[in-house]
């Protein structure tokens, strides 16, 4: 049951609520979003050699149903310049930003 809830919590992360009128009575539509990770090595998109060393992280939202980018931008990575234990770090500044796929070099 743990399990279960713990899915649907997920779920609902993703999730963006739109509004609108249909026959003059409001009306909800519910749109997935499913957010990306990629470790950056410069601002121009040279995706980084090193996960927890990269200086830039890009995020881009696609929308689930359509696949269309619903958001993207990039932003530094605040850890990249610790001596020690900047993997873990990234993995929880990551998670803390809702992120559902960690894209990265093998």
């Amino acid at each position: 049951m743990e399990t279960l809830n713990r899915l649907n919590q997920l779920e609902a992360v993703d999730r963006a609520v739109a509004t609108g009128t249909r026959d003059g009575q409001e009306t909800k539509s519910v749109v997935l979003t499913q957010t990306y990770a990629v470790p950056l090595a410069d601002i121009s998109g040279t995706i980084s050699e090193h996960f927890g060393e990269a200086p830039y992280f890009a995020f881009v939202t696609v929308a689930r149903s359509d696949e269309t980018i619903a958001e993207q931008r990039v932003r530094p990575n605040p850890y990249h310049a610790l001596e020690r234990a900047k993997g873990i770090r990234v993995a929880e500044w990551l998670a803390a930003e809702k992120v559902d796929v960690v894209l990265a070099r093998p």
